[in-house]
C-alpha cells in the first residue's frame, strides 16, 4: 500500500553497565540498609553501649561449662537446691535428709532457686542450665547501670562509663557467670532504682520485692531511696512541695513492696517449702541470721571494713597445674582461678565517689541528684553490714559488697568525667581497669 507508514525502529537497549546496581537491585539494598539502620543505634554512646553489652555477654559465656562438671563456690548449695526443686536428686554429699521437690535452702527466700529450677528443666542439668540465668542477670544489670546514670541527669557518657566500670569489676563478673543468689538480687534492685528514678515508684516497689525474694538484702534499696529523698529535701529551696511529692512516692514504693513481697513469699512458700504463711519463713530467716556470729572472723570470713581495701579475698575455685623439672615439683600454677575479689582500680574509686557525690549534692550543682544518689546508695547498702560486724559480730564475706559496687561505679564515673580531669588520665584509668580485669580473669590459659 502506497500510503502505509514505514515501521518505526526502536533504539537498541543499552547493555547494563558492569558494577552499576539496577533499579530492582538498588531497591533491595536500600531496604536492607533501612532495616539495619533501624536495628543499629545512630548515636555513638548507644553504639558503645551495645558493644559493651555484647562483649560482656560473650565473656560470660566463654568456657561457661569449664571446668567440666564442677560446681563453683556456693553453687554447691544453690545448684543442688535448684535440682531438688526441679525434681532431681542432689549430689551425695549434701541435702540427703531433705525432700526432693522442696527448697532445702530455707535460710533464703526461694525465688532465685525456682528460676534456677526452671532453667535446669529447660536447658538440662548441666553448666548451661545452672548458669544461664546469672549470665542474663549480669548482662541486664550493665544496661540498667547505664540507664540509672542517665536518669539522674548524668547524660549518656556518665551512664556509659558507670556501666563500663561495673562490667569490668571482677566480683560482679564472676557472680554474673556462676549461680549464686546475689546477681539476681542485684539485677532486680537495679531495676527498682531505674523505675523509681524514672517516676514509677509503684513498679519500683514490685522490683524491690522481687529482689528481696531472691535474697533479703535486696530490701536495703528502699532505705537508700528514703535517704536519697531526704538528702534532696535538705538542700531544696521549696522543700514543702518536694516533701509532699517525695512522701507520696515513698508511700507508694513501700506499700507496694510490702504487699508484693508478702503475697509472693506466701505463694512461693506453698510451692517450694513447708512454710504455710510468710511470717513463719521470715522469722526463720531472721533467727538463722542471728546465729551467724563469731567473735573474730575465721578463714574466708571478713569484717565489712576489710572489703574497702579488698582484704580476705575468697578462692571460689582453683585448678592447678604442676610445673616440674624432672621429678622435682617447681611450683603449682593456677590454670583456673575464680576469685571473690573486686577489681582494685574500680574499688579504689570509692572515696572519690563519695567525695564527688557529697560535693555535688552540697553545692547544689546540676548533678546534685546524682551525687545524692551515690551517697545514699553507698551508705544504706554498706552501713548495715558495718553495724553487723561492729555490734553483732555477724559473720560476713567480701561478696556482700556486690550491691554497693554500682554506687562506686556511678560516683567514679562522675569523678572521672568531672571538668578538669585530663582526657588522657580518664583513658589511662579505664585502661588500668581493663588490665586488672584481664589479670583477674578466671582462665589463665586457654582450656
Amino acid at each position: 500500500m502506497a500510503n502505509a507508514m514505514p515501521p518505526v525502529r526502536q533504539p537498541p537497549l543499552a547493555a547494563p553497565a558492569l558494577g552499576v546496581p539496577q533499579p530492582d537491585e538498588r531497591d533491595s539494598w536500600d531496604r536492607i540498609g533501612g532495616w539495619l539502620g533501624r536495628l543499629l543505634p545512630s548515636d555513638v554512646p548507644t553504639r558503645l553501649l551495645w558493644l559493651l553489652l555484647l562483649t560482656s555477654l560473650l565473656l560470660r559465656l566463654l568456657w561457661l561449662s569449664r571446668p567440666d562438671g564442677s560446681l563453683i563456690f556456693d553453687e554447691k548449695y544453690y545448684v543442688n537446691a535448684g535440682r531438688m526443686l526441679a525434681g532431681l536428686p542432689p549430689q551425695q554429699d549434701i541435702y540427703q535428709d531433705k525432700r526432693i521437690g522442696l527448697d532445702p535452702n530455707i535460710e533464703h527466700p526461694p525465688l532465685a532457686k525456682l528460676i534456677e529450677a526452671g532453667s535446669i528443666s529447660l536447658l538440662g542439668d548441666n553448666a548451661y542450665g545452672w548458669r544461664i540465668p546469672s549470665v542474663i542477670f549480669g548482662t541486664v544489670s550493665i544496661l540498667l547501670m547505664y540507664r540509672i546514670g542517665r536518669r539522674v541527669g548524668g547524660g549518656p557518657y556518665v551512664g556509659l562509663l558507670a556501666a563500663t566500670l561495673l562490667a569490668f569489676d571482677n566480683l560482679f563478673f564472676v557472680h554474673g557467670r556462676i549461680f549464686t543468689l546475689d546477681i539476681s538480687m542485684l539485677a532486680f534492685m537495679l531495676l527498682g532504682f531505674d523505675l523509681y528514678l524514672g517516676g514509677r515508684p509503684t513498679l519500683a516497689g514490685v522490683a524491690f520485692a522481687v529482689s528481696a525474694l531472691c535474697k533479703l538484702p535486696g530490701a536495703f534499696g528502699l532505705f537508700a531511696l528514703g535517704l536519697y529523698e531526704l538528702l534532696r529535701l535538705f538542700r531544696a529551696d521549696d522543700w514543702r512541695l518536694l516533701l509532699r511529692l517525695a512522701t507520696r512516692r515513698l508511700l507508694r514504693l513501700g506499700i507496694m513492696f510490702a504487699l508484693v513481697f508478702l503475697v509472693l513469699l506466701g505463694v512461693l512458700d506453698l510451692r517450694a517449702t513447708e512454710f504455710r504463711q510468710p511470717f513463719d519463713h521470715l522469722r526463720h530467716i531472721v533467727t538463722y541470721a542471728q546465729l551467724l556470729r563469731r567473735q573474730a572472723p575465721s578463714g574466708v570470713e571478713s569484717t565489712a571494713w576489710q572489703w574497702l581495701w579488698n582484704d580476705v579475698q575468697i578462692p571460689y575455685l582453683r585448678v592447678e597445674q604442676q610445673v616440674k623439672a624432672g621429678d622435682r615439683v617447681l611450683e603449682n600454677r593456677a590454670v583456673i582461678l575464680f576469685l571473690g575479689a573486686m577489681n582494685p582500680f574500680v574499688l579504689t574509686l570509692w572515696p572519690f565517689a563519695l567525695a564527688i557525690g557529697g560535693y555535688l549534692w552540697w553545692r547544689r550543682e546540676p548533678l546534685a541528684d546524682a551525687g545524692a544518689l551515690v551517697v545514699a546508695w553507698f551508705t544504706m547498702l554498706y552501713l548495715p553490714f558495718v553495724a553487723g560486724s561492729l555490734i553483732g559480730q555477724r559473720i560476713s564475706y567480701i561478696f556482700y559488697f556486690l550491691p554497693v559496687l554500682p554506687a562506686v561505679a556511678l560516683g567514679g564515673s562522675l569523678f572521672l568525667l568531672r571538668p578538669g580531669v585530663p582526657v588522657v588520665a580518664r583513658w589511662a584509668y579505664v585502661f588500668a581497669v581493663l588490665v586488672a580485669f584481664a589479670g583477674y580473669f578466671p582462665f589463665k590459659y586457654v582450656p
